[in-house]
């Protein structure tokens, strides 16, 4: 087996690696180019895996009125799935200011209530921002 061979074997080794441990850049030493045995030199390389992005639901309980208000204090769920084993969810009312969510929270108040919310998986794709409003 050639050496150019067993180098391209040795990256995509090293890189099937890196990636499974979520590294991004590294910097690697890399012998035998252009045939070459004794030529040596750095050559920085960037790794990025792309993910869709999770979808997260919100689930709403509360006693429904009529024209979908609620005549209760309403229960706020959020649940997310997607191809990442790890998410942060928030919300926040104004699209400013945000909220992590650490589980069910209960909505009180009269009258429109909006809440904008969202999540990110561990590699950072994040969701578009869903807008609900809660009556």
């Amino acid at each position: 087996m050639k050496i150019e061979k067993k180098l391209s074997l040795l990256v995509a080794s090293l890189i099937l690696v890196l990636f499974l441990l979520n590294v991004t850049s590294a910097i690697v030493p890399v012998s035998g180019v252009n045939g070459s045995p004794t030529t040596s030199r750095n050559t920085d390389f960037f790794l990025s895996a792309t993910t869709a992005p999770p979808v997260t639901t919100m689930d709403l309980a509360g006693t429904p009125g009529l024209s979908n208000w609620y005549t209760s204090d309403v229960t706020v769920t959020f649940s997310v799935s997607g191809t990442e084993p790890e998410f942060t969810t928030a919300y926040s009312y104004d699209n400013k200011n945000w909220i992590s969510y650490g589980g069910p929270f209960v909505e009180s108040t009269e009258g429109d209530t909006t809440i904008y919310y969202n999540s990110t998986d561990s590699v950072g794709s994040i969701e578009e921002t869903k807008v609900t409003t809660i009556q």
